[in-house]
């Protein structure tokens, strides 16, 4: 039945209304709603993840064209992007994918945000939406602990098998100053290397192996 005529059409769009503001009623023409997210990540080689959101127009109007952004950890700077989609009114979505890649592939707890901005949304409560992230698997091969470095430093290996390591330093000229072997077992290794006689400076550490093979630049300083 329709809702103002009787005997008329048995359905009939109900107008939304924005009671948020203070003041006066509002009718809603524009309404672009960061509904999900689809992908947070999708790791590739390069541990990078793609970022895909899905949008609703819940407003009348025809959306052609929105900006998009998202952040990690509040203190990076977002990534910003317009998207060319056309989204139909009444509850029409699409679902869209950043360019920009997000690297979520180290291990910890990432807090992920999207939201839309200068969109001319008569309606902004429904812009932002966020996700907690924890990575629980550590696939870092090779990590240095500290650096910079006063006397000694720490190599962190996570091996697949067991190897001897050929690890050297090396000043930025590529004179060799330090050389030793070691070996490591199929799982996680810590090396730490002290007995070397450097100056204060920049450096680099040479890791070879027959599964490893890394440079990686570490800074001498003072005590």
């Amino acid at each position: 039945m329709d809702a103002s005529t009787p005997g008329g059409s048995n359905c009939a769009w109900i107008d939304m209304i924005d009671f948020a503001g203070s003041g006066s009623v509002r009718y809603i023409q524009k309404d672009l709603q960061v509904a999900r997210i689809v992908t947070p990540i999708q790791k590739d080689r390069f541990g990078q993840g793609t970022v895909t959101v899905k949008v609703l127009n819940l407003g009348k109007d025809i959306i052609n064209g929105f900006n998009l952004a998202y952040e990690l950890n509040d203190h990076s700077s977002p990534v910003v992007q317009f998207f060319e989609n056309q989204v139909m009114p009444y509850g029409d979505s699409v679902t869209v994918s950043f360019k920009a890649k997000a690297d979520l592939s180290k291990y910890g707890i990432y807090k992920f945000i999207t939201y839309g901005f200068n969109n001319n949304d008569d309606y902004t409560l429904n812009d932002t939406l966020w996700v907690n992230i924890e990575n629980t698997e550590n696939n870092e091969i090779l990590s240095i602990f500290t650096n910079p470095f006063a006397d000694q430093f720490t190599i962190f290996i996570n091996s697949r098998y067991a190897d001897r390591l050929q690890i050297s330093i090396t000043s930025v000229t590529g004179v060799k100053l330090y050389n030793v072997e070691k070996n490591v077992t199929s799982g996680k290794n810590e090396i730490v290397i002290s007995d070397f006689r450097l100056l204060p400076s920049l450096y680099y550490l040479n890791i070879r192996g027959s599964t490893i093979n890394r440079t990686t630049s570490i800074l001498k300083i003072n005590k």
